[in-house]
């Protein structure tokens, strides 16, 4: 949805949602029993042993942004976007009750949420009818953990963010001829606790973007 709220300015908002489902069956051709082991981190699991095994993974999200395009003179444009985006994945295993007759049912066995942050902003100025530059600058955030359902565990949380700017630019050289360069500096940083297993772990890297 796009609204211009006056000629030099428009605000748009997205909103999205996400249900999907894959169902996953393990089964021997030759009447044999299969073993299914789900590792809840990196040491231990869960084994499942029969004729035939399934399972499911459902994953539910739903998807929020705003978003704001600026152009305060006739050669300077200005947009900014922020977006956020929030997903649970359960792994779903059915099951019988054959002492209370019950009919097929599902219980969760584990799950896993996913919370997405970023905003970005760019501008661009043409310096003349040949020459563009340009800025580019944001901030992203994933944190995300999971945990085992049945017993309310906590196995693992985890969180990466980044913070970057960039600049470029284009310029005609002659009406054939274009040439176009830019530079970004990025610095990301992320937290690992892996308490299933036991490891923790903070990684921080700078990294540095040239293309031309």
């Amino acid at each position: 949805l796009a609204y211009r709220i006056a000629d030099n300015l428009t605000a748009g908002f997205t909103i999205g949602i996400l249900d999907e489902q894959e169902k996953i069956e393990a089964k021997s051709e030759d009447l044999l029993d299969v073993e299914i082991y789900n590792f809840k981190g990196e040491t231990f699991s869960t084994r499942k042993r029969a004729s035939s095994v399934d399972q499911k993974i459902r994953k539910e999200s739903k998807s929020l942004g705003l978003q704001f395009y600026f152009n305060p003179s006739y050669n300077t444009e200005i947009g900014v976007a922020g977006n956020f985006s929030k997903c649970g994945e359960k792994i779903l295993i059915p099951y019988y009750k054959a002492s209370t007759n019950e009919s097929f049912k599902e219980f969760e066995d584990g799950f896993a949420s996913f919370n997405n942050y970023d905003v970005v902003l760019q501008a661009r100025y043409y310096l003349t009818d040949g020459m563009i530059i340009a800025l580019n600058t944001g901030y992203e955030e994933r944190k995300s953990w999971s945990k085992n359902s049945p017993l309310e565990l906590l196995l693992w949380e985890w969180d990466v963010k980044n913070i970057f700017v960039g600049v470029g630019s284009s310029v005609h050289i002659t009406p054939e001829l274009l040439i176009g360069f830019e530079y970004e500096f990025s610095s990301i940083s992320g937290d690992s606790s892996k308490y299933v297993d036991s490891r923790y772990s903070s990684l921080e890297s700078n990294n540095h973007h040239l293309k031309i």
